[in-house]
């Protein structure tokens, strides 16, 4: 007779602090896109950013981010 196992040794990918910082880490990026969208055009020109520039990284979605930010 063949016995079926229903126990799954699955890896611990998706642990609750992994959950945790993920989240923490999506409502990071909103707040500063966020926070991106309300500056004034001097303030953008300070950072050498044009209104075009911000509009368009404000508009990505939160799980969009350059890869240089995950290092």
């Amino acid at each position: 007779m063949a016995m079926i196992s229903t126990h799954v040794n699955a890896p611990k990918v998706f642990s609750t602090s992994n959950l945790v910082n993920l989240v923490s880490e999506l409502i990071l990026v909103r707040r500063q896109r966020t926070a991106l969208k309300s500056l004034s055009l001097s303030q953008l020109c300070d950072m050498g950013v044009s209104s075009k520039q911000a509009d368009a990284e404000a508009r990505r979605p939160i799980w969009d981010v350059p890869v240089y930010w995950k290092q």
